[in-house]
């Protein structure tokens, strides 16, 4: 059967001598892969483009109850970027976004509050006209938030320890090693009342590895991202 429906690409893979294995974020069925023929022969690039990470398209999509891999039977650009590709900060901090989202969205289940708000977090990446140098932070700490798991935002100045594994600040050092020292657990308090109160690469390097750490705790086999490095150097 046949459906309409909006679709931010997560990731593409070559398949065979032509086509592409793409993951897609649907609005209305949540992630579906889909085999995409013929797309990387002689004088198709311009479709081929249509399926780079973060493409936002509308989409006549094929869906079966029991098939792994679904077929698209037509698809339109929603949004021509014209700055993310061009412009390195905003590119690199697409690259991430694109790496985070295919760690943590995995559901086959429609999630519109989350869908809706990361189309409107991606035209405002590509549209703001100085990037913000906590953008990618921000981002992360929303996904926390539509996934249920953002940090409890009770520091206080006798809470000196955040507890990774259950999202709170506390007096007294949890009884396992997934906690914050004293100075990372108020660098990450500060953050969590401000985003741009961070004064620098390193708190902003710091507070990147907190998040992925906290992330690694709450998402399955969410594992380690290879973009950070690269990222947390790009903002002096």
């Amino acid at each position: 059967m046949l459906h309409k429906t909006k679709g931010i690409v997560i990731k593409s893979t070559p398949f065979k001598e032509s086509s592409i294995v793409c993951k897609i974020f649907t609005e209305k069925f949540g992630l579906q892969t889909y085999i995409i023929n013929s797309v990387r022969s002689a004088g198709k690039t311009g479709k081929a483009a249509l399926f780079q990470p973060l493409t936002i398209l509308d989409l006549v999509v094929y869906k079966h109850e029991h098939k792994k891999m679904e077929r698209i039977s037509e698809v339109k650009l929603v949004h021509h970027f014209s700055q993310i590709n061009f412009d390195v900060a905003k590119n690199t901090t697409a690259f991430f976004i694109a790496e985070l989202l295919h760690k943590v969205i995995y559901e086959e289940e429609n999630n519109n509050d989350f869908f809706e708000w990361l189309e409107n977090k991606l035209i405002e990446l590509d549209a703001t006209e100085t990037l913000n140098a906590s953008f990618h932070l921000d981002f992360m700490l929303q996904v926390s938030k539509h996934f249920g798991f953002y940090p409890h935002e009770n520091s206080t100045e006798t809470t000196n320890y955040f507890d990774l594994m259950n999202g709170i600040f506390q007096q007294e050092i949890p009884s396992h090693f997934n906690y914050l020292s004293k100075n990372d657990s108020t660098l990450f308090a500060i953050f969590l009342n401000d985003s741009n109160a961070l004064q620098n690469r390193i708190q902003r390097k710091k507070v990147l590895q907190i998040l992925c750490d906290y992330f690694a705790l709450h998402i399955p086999n969410f594992g380690k991202m290879k973009s950070p490095d690269v990222l947390a150097a790009m903002f002096d």
